[in-house]
C-alpha cells in the first residue's frame, strides 16, 4: 500500500473499506462495539496509546533538522475511537446549545482559517485606529 501501518501492523483503509466485506456489519461492527465499550469503562489498552514520531525527509541536507517533517505513527483502533468519539460529542454540544463561538474552528464546516482571518481584521483595525491589540493563544 506504501501507508504507514500502526504498532499492529493494521492500515487505516482496513477500516475504511471493512463496510465492503460481506461480514463486516455482523462481526465487525460488534467487535468494535464491545472494544469501544469496553474502552469507555476502563480506559484504552496502553499499547493503544502509544505513539512513535517519524521523521520524513523533504529535501536538501539530511543532517538539517528543518529538511524533516514528522508523521505520528499511532494505534488506528485509538483513531477510530477518537473519531467515533469526537462526532458524539459534537452532536451532543450541538442540541444543546453547547458550542461556543470562540470554537469554531473546529465545528463541522468551519475552519481554523476563519479564525486567522478574524484575528488578522482586529489586527488592522487596530492599527487604522492606532489601537494596541494584546492576543493569547491557548491551546487545551
Amino acid at each position: 500500500f506504501g501507508k504507514a501501518q500502526d504498532h499492529d501492523g493494521l492500515l487505516g483503509e482496513q477500516f475504511t473499506y471493512a463496510h465492503t466485506f460481506i461480514y463486516a456489519r455482523d462481526i465487525l461492527l460488534p467487535l468494535l462495539a464491545h472494544i469501544f465499550n469496553k474502552a469507555r469503562c476502563e480506559g484504552f489498552p496502553t499499547r493503544c496509546t502509544e505513539h512513535t514520531f517519524v521523521p520524513i525527509l523533504i529535501s536538501g541536507d539530511p543532517m538539517m533538522p528543518s529538511n524533516y517533517r514528522t508523521i505520528m505513527i499511532a494505534h488506528y483502533l485509538a483513531k477510530l475511537y477518537g473519531s467515533i468519539l469526537e462526532l458524539e460529542l459534537n452532536t451532543w454540544a450541538e442540541q444543546n446549545g453547547c458550542h461556543s463561538a470562540g470554537q469554531a474552528g473546529f465545528w463541522k464546516g468551519f475552519r481554523t482559517l476563519d479564525h486567522i482571518l478574524t484575528l488578522q481584521a482586529l489586527i488592522e483595525e487596530g492599527k487604522a485606529h492606532n489601537k494596541r491589540i494584546c492576543c493569547g493563544y491557548v491551546d487545551f
